[in-house]
């Protein structure tokens, strides 16, 4: 039992960020016209904070 989860803990370390298993791929274009290219929505938005408004939650539903 110790090993299953041992091994489900280093599943989800490596299969987390941009590597997540339902992870989409995002072109996002700014309102003065940057673009951005990422897999994994949410990892981006908590990465780049300063590039929305309110909570990571609030910038996903505004996206999704």
């Amino acid at each position: 039992m110790q090993r299953l989860c041992e091994g489900r803990k280093r599943f989800y370390m490596e299969n987390s960020g941009e590597k997540h298993v339902n992870a989409k791929y995002w072109v996002i274009q700014s309102p003065i016209g940057q673009i951005y290219k990422c897999h994994n929505l949410m990892y981006f938005i908590r990465e780049r904070p300063e590039l929305f408004d309110g909570t990571p939650k609030q910038a996903f539903d505004g996206f999704a």
